[in-house]
């Protein structure tokens, strides 16, 4: 099992002046974040995730601070997240009205998922029932201001019956795509889970907007 991690950063840019062009983030090669930076405590114990940070860009393009906005859940995918982008990412500086380099925020989301993605068609058919109850569990939380990592936790004991199926059917798929367990299971969903709650929150919070 390869672990992967996903950048999903061009949906989060933070504007935070009108009047000024904001930070660019600087497209790396090789890419920034990889499968070998996946920390070795969270692989262990099939820990997956998002984690959404607000990144703090001083005039040099640099990352001057980072503070998770939406944690996985687990502190070593939070600091890590952290520590990585602070280490690596770089970024064209946002400019003021003179065209001078100014500071700038920025939010980036990182995905931290163990790789097993199997396109058994039984098995992806009752993964995505499985979401879909999980999402709609999770919705009733949305409104509060639970973190997305406890809403989604909470959502499991909703669904035990649609989980079921998927660890039955994952339990026989070939060796690099098996999926033995809940835990396995539930890994697995996870990033999905909560990516679907981010938008949940996200529809809310648009609708109650005056």
């Amino acid at each position: 099992m390869l672990p992967n991690v996903t950048s999903r950063a061009p949906a989060f840019l933070l504007v935070v002046a009108a009047s000024a062009a904001t930070a660019q983030v600087d497209a790396p090669r090789p890419p920034l974040i990889t499968a070998r930076d996946y920390p070795r405590e969270a692989l262990r114990h099939f820990q997956t995730g998002i984690v959404r940070v607000q990144l703090v860009i001083d005039p040099t393009g640099r990352v001057a601070g980072c503070h998770v906005v939406v944690s996985s859940g687990f502190p070593a995918l939070d600091g890590e997240t952290c520590t990585l982008l602070r280490a690596r990412a770089r970024f064209t500086p946002a400019r003021d009205e003179e065209g001078k380099a100014t500071s700038d925020n920025y939010v980036q989301g990182i995905t931290w998922r163990i790789g097993r993605v199997s396109s058994d068609p039984a098995w992806v058919a009752a993964r995505d029932r499985w979401l879909d109850c999980l999402a709609a569990a999770g919705r009733a939380y949305v409104p509060g201001t639970a973190e997305i990592s406890a809403i989604a936790d909470e959502s499991y004991r909703f669904c035990l019956a649609l989980e079921a199926p998927v660890v039955a059917i994952g339990s026989a798929l070939p060796k690099a795509e098996r999926v033995r367990n809940a835990i396995e299971a539930r890994a697995d969903v996870r990033p999905d889970l909560m990516q679907r709650i981010v938008d949940l929150r996200r529809e809310a919070e648009a609708s109650s907007a005056p």
